[in-house]
């Protein structure tokens, strides 16, 4: 057989493949159009769609990242590559990448600038110079977006995740997912430490950890990190979850006292009655989530707060349990808007429904915070709308909801509408803002999307 080729030497489909195809779906405009369109990815002219993302396995031998390094060599469509993805080829296995090794591809990739690390076993790679000396190294290099999701790291240290974070002098994204490591106060002494705080600066956080791996989350490295960076990361987005647990750092330990460009900040509260119960702890308080610093952030335009749903280990007939974890929460968000800065503009708090029925509809209507949540809202002169997205069973993904609203830069939008007091009395989502927040829904500033 006989097959479509490009100028770049690439193999395209067969002709009588292409042939059959077409000669089946005459009649299917839709299907023919659908396959012309794949087909027309083997053109020169759509090499960079082709090309533009490079899947890794370090458990392939043919698939490494040094095999990679060989391919891209001298390789004209090697220009075409922009992100880069590091995963098991099998499911089941977690294998190990040595973090000297992201550097091969970045030495023949020019255009690399997207990297994901899921669900592999980081380690430092023994011989690696010392960052002081690879400042100027010529894989070195800015990224728009590193990810490292779910993986794990030698002797869960927070050691290869510095070490890693020293090939990049600056990312614009940098999200750091359910990641087994923990922090030691000996590695403040590392060389590694010392150059991060003046060789990286990163404008997007995103700190995101599931509650069995909060205690070995790895944010302690991050927040020593910003503290003591000089200058300090010109953050505008800082994303966290965070479970109250006195021995976790609270907010302010994210925060840098010179920074003053964060305009997001959005704080997913985890309910303390989820997190493991440990002797001699006391409970966490209202005050673990005030944050005066925050006052001082005056670029602050957005926070986005959560109201989660139940979670399997919440008994959902217990009406106590599911009070207790729902106040916790609504307490925790009082306090994060009443440490807002009088400049902010808008409020979200986004709602996960799916699982409520009658009774914990009640329940959440009837919760004692509510009175002080609509005080706090009051208080911002400044404030412009207080969006609730309400995601039902099977609603669209929360956060592309969230990206392409950008409220309240959408006021248009055909997802929102400003509720009325009158919903109060309603048995729905938007009723139970309405009665939770009627001094802000009375002011026009409450409106709702509700996602199902």
């Amino acid at each position: 057989m006989s097959s479509t080729s490009s100028p770049l030497g690439l193999g395209g489909p067969p002709r009588d493949i292409v042939d059959r195809i077409i000669d089946h779906l005459h009649c299917d405009t839709n299907t023919l159009i659908t396959c012309a369109l794949v087909a027309r990815s083997w053109t020169p002219s759509a090499q960079f769609h082709i090309f533009s993302t490079i899947i890794t396995h370090p458990d392939k031998p043919d698939r490494t990242m040094g095999e990679v390094a060989v391919w891209a060599k001298g390789r004209r469509v090697a220009q075409y590559v922009t992100t880069l993805v590091v995963q098991p080829f099998r499911t089941t296995t977690c294998p190990v990448i040595r973090t000297l090794e992201l550097a091969l591809p970045m030495m023949f990739i020019p255009n690399l600038r997207q990297v994901t690390l899921r669900n592999v076993y980081i380690r430092v790679h023994a011989g690696m110079a010392p960052p002081s000396q690879i400042r100027s190294a010529s894989f070195r290099r800015p990224l728009t977006r590193l990810s490292i999701v779910s993986c794990r790291t030698q002797h869960n240290s927070f050691l290869p995740i510095g070490d890693l974070l020293c090939l990049f002098p600056a990312i614009d994204q940098l999200h750091f997912v359910n990641t087994v490591c923990s922090w030691e106060p000996p590695l403040e002494s590392s060389s590694w430490f010392t150059f991060l705080l003046t060789g990286i600066r990163v404008r997007e956080l995103y700190l995101q950890c599931e509650v069995d791996r909060m205690s070995h989350s790895g944010f302690k490295g991050f927040g020593h990190i910003i503290q003591r960076a000089d200058p300090p990361w010109p953050l505008r987005t800082l994303r966290l979850s965070l479970p109250g647990m006195p021995q976790f750092p609270p907010l302010a330990s994210f925060l840098n006292h010179s920074t003053k460009t964060l305009v997001d900040l959005r704080v997913d509260v985890i309910p303390s009655m989820l997190l493991p119960i440990l002797d001699g702890v006391r409970p966490p308080t209202s005050e673990y989530w005030r944050t005066p610093i925050l006052k001082e952030y005056i670029s602050l335009r957005i926070m986005q707060l959560n109201f989660p749903t139940l979670l399997s280990n919440v008994p959902i007939n217990d009406r106590a349990a599911v009070l207790a974890a729902f106040n916790d929460v609504l307490d925790a968000n009082v306090e994060l808007v009443l440490s807002a800065p009088p400049q902010l503009r808008t409020i979200i708090i986004t709602f996960y429904v799916g699982t409520w029925d009658a009774q914990i509809v009640q329940v959440v209507r009837g919760l004692s915070a509510w009175r002080r949540l609509d005080e706090a809202v009051l208080r911002l002169r400044h404030l412009r709308s207080v969006t609730c997205i309400i995601l039902e069973a099977g609603g669209l993904d929360v956060e592309a909801q969230i990206d392409l609203l950008r409220l309240p830069d959408i006021p248009s939008s055909s997802y929102l509408r400003t509720i009325a007091s009158s919903e109060s009395s309603r048995n729905t989502y938007p009723g139970i803002v309405a009665h939770g927040l009627p001094g802000a829904t009375s002011a026009g500033l409450v409106r709702v999307a509700v996602m199902n």
